[in-house]
This record gives structure tokens, sequence and C-alpha cells, in this order.
């Protein structure tokens, strides 16, 4: 089982870690990808909204 960890660091923000296993080096960092995304786009639109 393969594991990833993704983190993303916002200028003035919490760090935002997100991590997936899979099989595969691509998909586990893939799963990663779209789950940093989510968050991204999560936190950026409560932020446009402020």
């Amino acid at each position: 089982m393969i594991v990833c960890l993704l983190e993303a660091r916002l200028k003035g923000r919490q760090p935002i870690a997100v991590s997936d296993q899979s099989v595969t080096v691509e998909s586990s960092v893939s799963g990663d990808i779209h789950k940093l995304k989510a968050s991204l786009d999560t936190l950026l639109g409560h932020i446009k909204n402020y």
C-alpha cells in the first residue's frame, strides 16, 4: 500500500494536509490532488464570501 501526503500553506492560514492510500503511486497522488483541491475550493469560497 502506497501512502501519499500533500500539504498546502496559505499565508495567514493553518496548513491544510490531506493523505491517500492506494496500490499505485499514481492513484495515491491523484486521490490527494482531488482531496486538496476540494479543501482549497471550500476554504477559498468561505474567504470570498466573508
